[in-house]
């Protein structure tokens, strides 16, 4: 059954969460693959942690981070392992892991991009772009005030 827990006009007049909750028992009966479930738990796992729902929020990282986990042990996905390296290390970081997140991080560092039918340029263009983005996650994970975390509303970041 889907419910929602108000009379409304607009759609947008439901909380986004509220609105997860429905797109998954509606889509639950679709014939979505795991790629499209991890992204759609880490969505939900951020919607929660801005709302300040923590519990929430750490189940739906916890999904995420088991289907990664899971793609990153399939010898034979087409993944790019470096990019799933990152996403591991993000949610491990919001489940309050930031010692196994920093060692994913690093491992994401040593992992050359590789993605089929890119271009040698597109690939050198990723693999520079997530180096980036990789480095400052570690720093912002390393700092006291800058921790990602700390933005959830549950956290004690400015929100």
């Amino acid at each position: 059954d889907v419910k929602v827990s108000q009379t409304f006009k607009k759609y947008t007049e439901v909380s986004i969460t509220e609105r997860l909750e429905i797109m998954e028992k509606v889509y639950s009966v679709l014939d979505k693959n795991e790629k499209w479930w991890e992204s759609f738990y880490r969505v939900k796992g951020y919607h929660y942690g801005k709302e300040g729902k923590t519990e929430k929020a750490a189940l739906a990282r916890k999904k995420s981070l088991a289907i990664i986990q899971k793609e990153l042990k399939n010898e034979k996905s087409e993944e790019p392992r470096k990019l799933l390296l990152y996403v591991s290390a993000s949610m491990k970081h919001f489940l309050g892991d930031d010692v196994a997140a920093l060692e994913d991080l690093q491992k994401a560092l040593e992992t050359k991009y590789q993605e089929k039918d890119l271009k040698p340029e597109e690939i050198q263009d990723a693999e520079n772009g997530l180096n980036e983005r990789i480095k400052d996650y570690i720093a912002k994970i390393k700092s006291e005030k800058e921790k990602p975390r700390l933005f959830d509303k549950a956290g004690s970041g400015e929100n």
